[in-house]
């Protein structure tokens, strides 16, 4: 009894230490939709939510984002998972160019990889990730998608 009692609490301990990690750090992104993004990862179960607040600049203009994305996870091996799933941004656009100028709202999805180094000691996250997004609504100058790969690290909580 008292062995099985020492699995239960570690199959709890190890689940609930793999599936409760919050995280915030930076994504650096490169295509056409921002340049980084201020990232935060809270868990819901098994899976998790990811808010970013992005920044974006040139071609004149200055463009601010925020994106939402839920995540449904899948481990590949020890540290190693992948994710994918959809979500929604919300954008401002601002240039003294007329075209350039006022909001953005779009759907679209999010698919990666991600390394966590905590079962090493160290509380960092790297990963790598494409988002493709379909703006709804956009300033004319700006096309129907967007999309963007992007580096990741973030420190867990």
């Amino acid at each position: 009894m008292k062995k099985v009692f020492l699995i239960v609490l570690a199959a709890i301990a190890l689940s609930s230490t793999a599936f409760a990690q919050k995280a915030i750090g930076l994504r650096f992104g490169g295509g056409s939709v921002t340049n980084f993004e201020v990232s935060y990862q809270q868990p819901m179960n098994a899976n998790r939510l990811e808010l970013d607040f992005g920044l974006a600049t040139g071609n004149e203009s200055l463009n601010l984002s925020l994106v939402g994305i839920y995540h449904w996870k899948f481990n590949i091996v020890n540290a190693l998972d992948w994710y994918v799933g959809p979500g929604v941004a919300a954008g401002l656009y601002l240039s003294d160019i007329a075209d350039r100028s006022g909001i953005a709202l779009g759907i679209g999805g999010q698919i990666g990889l991600e390394y966590s180094f905590a079962g090493h000691g160290v509380p960092l996250m790297l990963s790598v990730d494409t988002r493709p997004m379909f703006r709804l609504v956009h300033p004319k100058a700006y096309g129907n998608f967007g999309w963007e790969a992007c580096l990741s690290i973030r420190y867990l909580l």
